[in-house]
């Protein structure tokens, strides 16, 4: 039995696809941020525009929204509907 120097196929195969997923990850979310700014920049006809040419973007900007949301310790939409809800009680 003979010992092999290096990493084995699968091992590099599997190497090779974290590296690619995490590369996919931080390009899905420089996406977001793009279309997120071209949102906040540019006339609501053009940006409603841009997403009627691709309305893959739609989708792509929801993920990013998703995942952004993820990593906040606190969804400042969560406090509001809770503020929200506790005025309507209160009247």
């Amino acid at each position: 039995p003979g010992t092999s120097l290096g990493a084995s196929p699968t091992s590099v195969r599997s190497k090779q696809d974290e590296v690619r997923q995490r590369m996919e990850k931080k390009l899905s979310g420089a996406k977001f941020r793009w279309l997120n700014e071209k949102l906040y920049t540019t006339k609501s006809g053009d940006a409603r525009a841009m997403y009627e040419q691709d309305a893959a973007l739609y989708d792509d900007y929801h993920e990013g929204y998703r995942e952004q949301v993820a990593r906040w310790p606190v969804n400042p939409l969560d406090r509001i509907i809770e503020r929200l809800r506790r005025m309507s009680r209160g009247r």
